[in-house]
C-alpha cells in the first residue's frame, strides 16, 4: 500500500463521504480537479494522507518540480496525490477529499490503495468527478452524464446515463472497482466544449458543484466559481468575434444542443465524421485564436487562477502537499523508510464485511456485475 499517513494529523472520522477529481485525460479544463480545490479552500480541511508513489508517477512522464535559488536548491517537490478530511459548514457530515493528478502507471494497485482507504474510514458513498471534451457549445448549460451501482441511482441523481466503448480514463476504473467491492459510487463527467477543452473551463466546475451540493445536501462554495463563468463567456465571444467560420460553427452545436431532449449528452458523440468536422472548421485553430486572443489580453492560457501551477503539485492549505520538507509525513519518494500504517482513532474493518450503514448490502443485488455487458458502459461522447 502507497498511502503516507500524517503522523500528526489523523482526526477521528466516520463514514464520511469520498470525493474524487484526479486531473488527466478525463478532466478537460481541469473543470473536476479545480472545483475540488476550490471546496479544500473553502472548508475546514486538514490533510491526513497522500500518494506519491514514485511506481505510479514515473519520474520521466511526470516530472518533479525543483525550486533554484541563486544555485542553491532549495526544494524539490514531487507529483502527489492528497487525502484531505473536511468539515463542510453547517453540516454534520464529514468528507474526504481525493485530489490530484491522474497515475500514469500501476492504476490496479493505485485502486487499491483507495478502496483501503475507503474501507479504513467506512466511507459509504463515494462521488467521481471528470470532465470531457464534447461537441456543446459554450452558450448553453453544461450537461452532465456519468454511471452508477445501479440505473435506479443513476435516476436518483440526475444523470444521463454514458455511453462509451473505448481507452479507459480512471474514473470508470475507480466507479467498476469500488462498485465490485460493494461500496457505492457514482462518477458524473461535466461537457467542456470542445473548441476550448485545454483552457480553464469554470462553467463545468460550477455544474459539478451545483450536482454535487444537490446529490449530498452540502452547501458548496461557488461564489468565486460564478464570477468566472460569466468572464470566460465573455472571453470565448470576444475570441470568435469577427471570424465567420467560427461563429457559424458555434450556431450550428446551438441548433444541434437545442434540438436534443433535455440535452442529451449521448446524442452528442456522432453528428459527423472528424474529417467533416475539419472542413466545416478547425477546432484546434478555433482553441490556438482562443489562447492568442488571451494572450493578447493579459490572460494566459485561459487565466487558469484557480488551478494548480504544475500538474501533480499543488498548493493546499497554504502549502504544497508534495514538498519533500515535510517530516511527519511517511512514505516519501525522497526520504528512506517508505510505507504506510494504519490511521489512528479508526477501526481498519475486513473488506469482506457489510458496510456499517448497510447501504451496500442491500442495494448489491441491484448493480450490475462486474463485465456483465449492461447497457450503462460509460459517461459519454469523446472519452472517458
Amino acid at each position: 500500500m502507497s498511502l503516507a499517513w500524517n503522523d500528526e494529523e489523523i482526526p477521528s472520522i466516520s463514514a464520511p463521504i469520498m470525493v474524487i477529481a484526479l486531473e488527466g485525460w478525463s478532466d478537460a479544463g481541469d473543470a473536476a480537479t479545480q472545483g475540488l480545490e476550490q471546496l479544500a479552500l473553502e472548508w475546514d480541511t486538514t490533510g491526513i494522507a497522500k500518494i506519491a508513489d514514485e511506481s505510479y508517477f514515473p519520474y520521466g512522464q511526470s516530472r518533479p518540480t525543483v525550486e533554484l535559488v541563486e544555485g542553491v536548491v532549495r526544494r524539490i517537490a514531487v507529483p502527489s496525490i492528497d487525502i484531505l478530511a473536511a468539515s463542510p459548514p453547517d453540516s454534520d457530515n464529514e468528507v474526504l477529499l481525493v485530489l490530484g493528478p491522474e497515475p500514469t502507471a500501476h492504476w490496479q494497485s493505485f485502486t487499491l490503495d483507495l478502496l483501503t482507504l475507503a474501507d479504513t474510514f467506512g466511507v459509504r458513498e463515494v462521488f467521481v468527478l471528470g470532465a470531457i471534451s464534447a461537441d456543446v457549445p459554450h452558450t448553453r448549460p453544461t450537461p452532465l452524464s456519468g454511471a452508477s451501482y445501479n440505473k435506479r441511482r443513476l435516476q436518483e441523481v440526475g444523470l444521463e446515463p454514458g455511453n462509451y466503448h473505448g481507452p479507459a480514463g480512471i474514473p470508470l476504473v475507480l466507479q467498476e472497482a469500488f462498485t465490485r467491492e460493494g461500496v457505492p459510487a457514482t462518477t458524473a463527467f461535466a461537457a467542456v466544449p470542445h473548441y476550448v477543452a485545454s483552457n480553464s473551463a469554470p462553467a463545468a466546475t460550477l455544474r459539478l458543484l451545483r450536482w454535487l451540493s444537490a446529490v449530498t445536501d452540502l452547501e458548496m462554495p461557488t461564489l468565486a466559481v460564478e464570477g468566472r463563468v460569466d468572464e470566460w463567456r465573455h472571453h470565448i465571444d470576444a475570441a470568435t468575434e469577427g471570424d465567420e467560420d467560427l461563429q457559424s460553427y458555434v450556431r450550428e452545436l446551438e441548433e444541434q444542443f437545442d434540438s436534443l431532449d433535455d440535452g442529451d449528452v449521448a446524442e452528442l458523440e456522432i453528428h459527423r465524421t472528424p474529417q467533416e468536422r475539419i472542413r466545416l472548421v478547425d477546432g484546434e485553430q478555433l482553441a490556438a485564436e482562443f489562447e492568442q486572443f488571451l494572450r493578447s489580453s493579459g490572460r494566459e492560457s485561459g487565466a487558469r487562477d484557480a488551478g494548480p501551477r504544475e500538474p501533480g503539485v499543488r498548493e493546499v492549505g497554504g502549502r504544497d502537499a508534495a514538498a519533500t520538507d515535510d517530516a511527519h509525513w511517511r512514505g516519501q519518494p525522497w526520504q528512506p523508510n517508505p510505507g504506510a500504517h494504519g490511521a489512528q482513532g479508526t477501526q481498519q474493518r475486513d473488506p469482506g464485511e457489510g458496510r456499517s450503514d448497510g447501504r451496500a448490502d442491500e442495494r448489491s443485488d441491484e448493480r450490475p456485475e462486474s463485465g456483465s455487458g449492461n447497457d450503462d458502459e460509460g459517461p459519454g461522447p469523446e472519452q472517458c
